[in-house]
């Protein structure tokens, strides 16, 4: 046997290495995961090469918890077992055997929210969930895709599980890729920052793709100080509401990968050195590109499309082609402003799109542009310090407004 997917894990930096660290959702006893400190820190644990563990302080409270078995005389190499059952003052059984040496004043930890967010990331199984309570966990070697793992929802709380609240950090300590993970099933990696500390590679890397359907969603996530890319990927997803800063790249795709089938909703590149976005083929909702190093996007692929996005003083230039070619892309309601280079260079379609003082003019290489806008001052509330709504200025705000296309909707 193994672990159960029904496994749900704590992370506190208060809590501890060998605590039990998570309960299985549903079972009859009692969850002590969600506190610091162990419920049961046993040494008095005996082995026999089997699942049944014989220990006085045995209670049927501990079913379902996590336990950390390790050492004794048989020196058992530390692991995580669930507790399936337990007979009262006698022994608890857990889900697969401790191994074949027998051992007597064996460690046995119950409860406790693990400190290591790295051995939760090795040790879960497919179904499970984590949960990471505010608080920055450091990672000094890369956490490596494991193609068993099916399917896992990991997401940061400040203070309740669920809350949203002030996001735990997970921090690169070396040149380490922090994470690369498998897309197997549904993926959700919600409310976290990774943070590279100016010495991690990549934050988070998803390389690897099997089974139709298939997909990580990311939100409210922060991916920043990067020497490479906060978020780089070869497959396909929805990434919602994250912010991307003071990386190399915000996120990028694999060399040599094809069409990816992702989603950026809300998202926020800016501060990056070099580009806001690089080779990635997405649909872009909503999203700002600001004061990146390189291109706002430096695109590669075969089609986008774009809505409602923003482009403001971005070096090279709000977006370009990497390989030159050009996108068959439609761009809605999009604003390129104040960018270094063209607003938009290798783009085919505009729809209701402004331009205003980019330094080589608002584009080169489309095709075609309706309903376009020419803005003589800056449109945004206060663009340089991260307020992109729209102003009430006449010729930059002001004009922006009522321009969306459609303009009316078509007859039904």
């Amino acid at each position: 046997m193994a672990l159960s997917g029904a496994v749900v894990w704590e992370a506190r930096t208060a809590g501890a290495t060998t605590n039990g660290g998570g309960f299985k959702a549903g079972a009859s006893g009692t969850d002590f995961s969600q506190q610091n400190a162990a419920q049961y820190a046993l040494t008095n644990g005996t082995t026999n090469g089997t699942t049944t563990v014989l220990t006085a302080s045995a209670a049927t409270n501990m079913v379902g918890n996590l336990a950390y078995i390790a050492g004794g005389t048989g020196s058992i190499t530390g692991a995580w077992y669930e507790i399936t059952a337990a007979s009262a003052g006698v022994s608890i059984t857990v889900d697969r055997s401790t191994g074949l040496t027998a051992g007597t004043g064996v460690t046995i930890n119950v409860g406790g929210a693990l400190s290591d967010i790295r051995t939760i990331l090795t040790n879960m199984v497919s179904g499970n969930t984590v949960w990471m309570k505010s608080g920055t966990y450091t990672i000094g070697t890369g956490v490596s895709e494991n193609s068993s793992l099916q399917g896992f929802s990991i997401e940061g709380y400040g203070s309740t599980r669920g809350d949203l609240g002030t996001r735990p950090v997970i921090q690169a300590t070396g040149a380490i890729d922090v994470w690369k993970f498998y897309v197997y099933g549904t993926i959700i990696i919600r409310n976290i920052e990774f943070d590279g500390n100016s010495t991690g590679t990549t934050g988070l890397s998803s390389a690897s793709f099997a089974g139709a359907g298939s997909q990580a969603q990311i939100s409210y996530c922060r991916f920043r100080r990067f020497t490479g890319a906060g978020y780089r990927t070869n497959y396909g997803g929805h990434v919602h509401f994250c912010e991307f800063d003071a990386n190399q790249y915000g996120a990028e795709q694999y060399s040599g990968a094809g069409y990816l089938n992702i989603a950026f909703y809300g998202c926020y590149f800016h501060d990056n050195t070099s580009h806001g976005i690089r080779r990635l083929t997405a649909n872009l909702h909503n999203c700002v590109f600001d004061t990146n190093g390189g291109y706002g996007i430096f695109g590669w692929g075969p089609q986008y499309t774009m809505e409602h996005c923003a482009f403001y003083n971005n070096t090279s230039g709000g977006f370009a082609t990497e390989d030159g070619s050009g996108l068959i892309g439609l761009a809605y309601s999009c604003i390129f402003y104040g960018n270094g280079g063209y607003g938009a260079n290798g783009w085919k379609y505009f729809r209701s799109c402004a331009f205003g003082s980019n330094s080589s003019g608002a584009k080169t290489g489309q095709t075609e542009s309706l309903g376009e806008v020419t803005l003589s001052g800056i449109p945004f509330t206060d663009g340089p310090n991260g307020d992109f709504s729209l102003n009430n200025t006449a010729g930059a705000g002001a004009a922006c407004k009522a321009t969306g296309y459609p303009a009316t909707f078509p007859a039904v």
